[in-house]
């Protein structure tokens, strides 16, 4: 019987025809791979670019829907401070503001008209969540003790500035000093004792609701009149402390003369630009408002929302990746690096419009 012996193997254009197979198979699949890999890698900062966005605009939407919010019609305070320019209504706006997070007040003014650097806004109103009501007693001039329910007892303290109001009349105080004794301890919920605090109107804030200028209501403050927090909150980037990890900062006790001014904390990272642009009650548009040009159509009593715009971007280049173009406010085009975004907001300010300016 006869062996079969086959010792016939591939012939070298079989095998270059192959390997050129195979690479071409595993080209396609490591561009696949790479395409797939890129496209996660964008997917993952836009995604944390826009949870940074998020947590921008969702923290300066709710304070500035806030802005007077329980502050009287009755122009309870005059004057802030002379070197603040004034924040009327609730609101002050600061154009191309330079950072100082060590800042003194030196700097409160508009900012500078060259250029589009990022904007700073201000925003005061009462903080409801904070609040107690007057007890037993009328408060018949601002020199006059403040008594509160034992229910109310630990809300306050030495320091604080506290908005009284009757829901159209509004005044500011500082406490000066916390009740003594213990009449309230162990006291129930429902008890009708009550605590005194002694206030000083204005506080340590310069020139602000002395008693000369009047403005305290004749009849004085009833029972069951509401007392609130003062909550002044400021809004900002820091590009100067931060220049590689720009954020989004706030300051949630703004100028306020008590404690260490300026306590700025971070927000959201990787902001690069913050602009506020207001809408008045004519439809019309500007940077700021502006009291002193003597048109009197955009002034702060006139404003009635707020567009704020945030440029956002990625927290690290993309190697092998080109971003679209994105340009600042001036039109000019950023850098091809980082993906970066601008993200728009309108806020309408509920409790602007429904009453005479307030200047405090």
């Amino acid at each position: 019987m006869n062996k079969i012996h086959n010792n016939n193997g591939f012939t070298i254009i079989e095998l270059m025809i192959a390997m050129a197979i195979f690479a071409i198979v595993i080209t396609g699949i490591y561009q696949s791979y790479t395409q797939q890999h890129m496209s996660y890698l964008v997917q993952e900062q836009t995604a944390t670019m826009q949870q940074n966005y998020r947590a921008a605009m969702l923290m300066v939407s709710k304070d500035l829907r806030q802005a007077h919010c329980f502050l009287g019609t009755n122009g309870f305070v005059e004057n802030w401070a002379s070197d603040t320019g004034g924040l009327k209504n609730g609101l002050k706006a600061y154009d191309n503001y330079d950072f100082d997070s060590s800042d003194n007040g030196a700097s409160w003014d508009n900012g500078s008209d060259e250029g589009q650097g990022p904007d700073r806004v201000d925003v005061a109103f009462s903080n409801i969540r904070v609040n107690a009501s007057i007890a037993t007693k009328i408060m018949p001039s601002s020199s006059s003790n403040l008594e509160v329910w034992c229910r109310d007892q630990g809300k306050f303290a030495i320091g604080d500035i506290l908005v009284i109001s009757d829901g159209v009349n509004a005044n500011i105080f500082e406490i000066t000093s916390e009740p003594g004794g213990t009449a309230c301890d162990g006291e129930p919920p429902n008890s009708t004792k009550v605590m005194k605090y002694q206030m000083r109107p204005g506080g340590t804030l310069t020139g602000v609701n002395q008693p000369s200028q009047g403005d305290f209501p004749d009849d004085g403050y009833a029972l069951g009149s509401m007392i609130f927090k003062l909550k002044y909150v400021s809004y900002a980037v820091d590009k100067i402390s931060y220049p590689d990890n720009p954020r989004m900062m706030v300051d949630l006790d703004g100028p306020l003369p008590l404690g260490p001014k300026y306590v700025w904390q971070p927000v959201a990272h990787n902001i690069e630009d913050f602009q506020c642009e207001y809408v008045f009650a004519d439809g019309e548009v500007a940077d700021f408002p502006d009291d002193e040009d003597g048109d009197d159509s955009n002034d702060y009593e006139d404003v009635r929302s707020v567009r704020f715009s945030i440029l956002a971007r990625a927290d690290r280049i993309i190697p092998g990746y080109t971003p679209r173009v994105v340009q600042d406010r001036d039109g000019n085009d950023l850098p091809q690096n980082y993906i970066r975004r601008w993200y728009d907001t309108e806020v309408k300010l509920r409790n602007l419009g429904l009453h005479p300016v307030q200047t405090f």
